[in-house]
Parts: C-alpha cells; sequence; structure tokens
C-alpha cells in the first residue's frame, strides 16, 4: 500500500496532493518496497504522486525539488529541463535537491529512488571511526534576474508639401473642396482671420478675404475668383500634409527632406514668434541659399535660428538687420 504522512500534521493520505507548501513543514511518504522518502514542502510544487517505486512531480518554472531517504537510495530523475543543486549520500541519508528553471509551462519530473547510494568523499561511512554527521547545507536561494527588452523606436512620419491647384473660377454661394481649399489657404496667409471656422461654403467671410487677398496683388476687388485671382492663388497654393512613413517592422529612417519644387511667391510680412507655411517655406529657401544651418529642420517655427538667417540674408541683400521680413525683405526673397 502507498502512503503519504504530514510530518507537522500526522495524518493518511490519498497519494497525490496539490499545491503542497506546508511553510518549512515536510511530507512522509513510504513506497511498495517499505522505503521511506521525507520531501521539503518549503519549495512549492504544482502537485506530487507517489507511486509503487517512482515519485512524480509536477512542477512549474523555478520550482525545486528537495527528497530525502534514510535508506540512503540512490536518486535518478528524467527532465533535461532541471539540473542538480545537491546530491547528498552518507552514513545517515541520501539527499537530492534539484531546480527547474529552463521551461516555459509545468511539467512532470519523475524522481526514481533505487539501490543504495555510495558516499561521496569527505562524508559518512559505513566502516569504523567516530566522524561527526554531516549537516546538509541549506538550499541556495534563487532570484529570477529580470530580462530587459528593447522596444523598437517608431519611424518619424514623414513631411511632404502637396499643391492644391485651383481651376475652376467660383463666388459667393459656392460651395465644395475648392472652397474649402481656399479658406485654408486665405486663413494660413492672414488673409482671413484665425477664429474663423472652415465649413467649405463662400460666405460673407470668405469674400471679405477674398478682396483682402485681391487687393494685396493688385487684382480687381471683386470678391469672387475668377482667372487672375486662380493664377496669384496658385502661386501660393502649397499646404502641409503631414503622411505616415511605411516602412519594415522594427525599422527606423530618417524623415525625407522637404522639397518644395514649384517657385513661393511671399506676400505675407513675417517676425519671431510667427508659425504657419509661410515661415516653412522661409526656412526652406534660407537653407537651399546657405544662410539657415544644414542641421536645422525647417518646422514652420519662426525662432531664433529663424531670425539669425533672416538677418544674414538682410546683410547681403543691403536691408536692415532686424530679422523680421518686412516689405524690403519680401521683395527680395521674390527676386
Amino acid at each position: 500500500m502507498v502512503a503519504m504522512l504530514y510530518a507537522l500534521s500526522p495524518l493518511w493520505a490519498q497519494a497525490a496532493f496539490n499545491d503542497v507548501t506546508t511553510d518549512g513543514g515536510s511530507a512522509s511518504i513510504v513506497l511498495d518496497d517499505s522505503s521511506s522518502y521525507v520531501i521539503d514542502a518549503a519549495n512549492r510544487v504544482e502537485s506530487f504522486t507517489a507511486n509503487a517505486s517512482t515519485i512524480d512531480f509536477v512542477v512549474l518554472p523555478g520550482s525545486v525539488i528537495s527528497i530525502t531517504s534514510n535508506d540512503r537510495k540512490n536518486f535518478t530523475y528524467s527532465a533535461t529541463t532541471c539540473e542538480t543543486v545537491e546530491k547528498t549520500c552518507n552514513s545517515d541519508l541520501s539527499r537530492l535537491f534539484i531546480q527547474c528553471n529552463n521551461q516555459s509551462t509545468s511539467h512532470t519530473v519523475t524522481v526514481t529512488p533505487s539501490g543504495t547510494c555510495t558516499a561521496s568523499s569527505g562524508g559518512g561511512s559505513n566502516g569504523g571511526g567516530s566522524s561527526a554527521p554531516t549537516k546538509n547545507p541549506e538550499p541556495e536561494k534563487v532570484i529570477a534576474k529580470p530580462i530587459m527588452v528593447e522596444v523598437p523606436k517608431p519611424a518619424p512620419a514623414e513631411i511632404k508639401l502637396v499643391r492644391y491647384e485651383f481651376k475652376k473660377q467660383f463666388g459667393s454661394s459656392s460651395k465644395g473642396e475648392d472652397v474649402k481649399q481656399l479658406q485654408l489657404r486665405l486663413k494660413e496667409i492672414g488673409f482671413l482671420p484665425a477664429t474663423t471656422v472652415v465649413n467649405d461654403k463662400f460666405g460673407s467671410a470668405t469674400v471679405l478675404a477674398v478682396k483682402k487677398f485681391q487687393k494685396a496683388n493688385g487684382i480687381a476687388q471683386v470678391g469672387n475668383v475668377g482667372p487672375a485671382t486662380l493664377k496669384a492663388l496658385n502661386k501660393v497654393a502649397s499646404v502641409l500634409v503631414p503622411t505616415p512613413a511605411v516602412t519594415a517592422p522594427n525599422s527606423v529612417v530618417a524623415p525625407a527632406p522637404i522639397v518644395n519644387s514649384d517657385k513661393f511667391t511671399f506676400i505675407k510680412q513675417l517676425k519671431s514668434g510667427n508659425n504657419n507655411a509661410d515661415v516653412l517655406q522661409l526656412q526652406i529657401k534660407l537653407k537651399a541659399l546657405g544662410y539657415l544651418p544644414a542641421s536645422v529642420t525647417p518646422n514652420g517655427n519662426f525662432g531664433s535660428a529663424t531670425v539669425l538667417a533672416v538677418k544674414k540674408f538682410q546683410k547681403a541683400n543691403g536691408i536692415a538687420q532686424v530679422g523680421n521680413v518686412g516689405s524690403a525683405t519680401l521683395k527680395a526673397l521674390n527676386k
């Protein structure tokens, strides 16, 4: 008959127990050949089963098994995912202490006791002499080390200049994409108030903004978009559109350079603190001319680097070096 007994709380029970922990206690088992064993329950295993001549342990990652034989049995075990931490044999007992770390899920380890162990060097012996009993060393505590995983950085967004071309004439009460793009452009260059909500309807506010644009470009101020106004709009109709870069997984690429293939006409005065498409075009041109350092990325923000570049451009063109873009600087930029 196969039996199991807890050393701290004696009890006969079935041959399989789950989650044996007993907080420092131990479980005693007896196999069919009457050999007895003590299983250290301080180190958690998921379950163990005593068979006729073997003991099966269901272990988890990081589990340890400690089994002692007062009959001095020799121990072998089946799992290649475990390793021997201690194997003791002396005149009083034998002990096997193994640790299982190299698995990702629970699995069974079969321990087979057999024969009689051979005393290790320095241990007790079966012959004469009065050597002191060997003290079993404490099991080494295992501390899991954290695994550092490098998370790849997402690829930056690619910025492109997309040109919207106005092709048809339109005016008050018109609706559609042309009106929406007109409002966006007039708002961008300062003729439509920043508080205006773009709604693709050619209303009174849009009429007034078109008249201001026409006045600035020497066109009759009629408030509708005719051939002359279309031509002037298409000179300044580049808008920024951020486009996500398509890249291979885990790869990091530098953002594509900003290129404006069309001639940009500067019509709006600019100064430090502005942030719009005209400033972006200014930075692109100053960088192309060598006044803005190559290390500076055009971003549409009129900061200190842009101020310094404008002053250099003004000095080279015989203009007062104020750092803002006034009428004289606009004229020089548009040459």
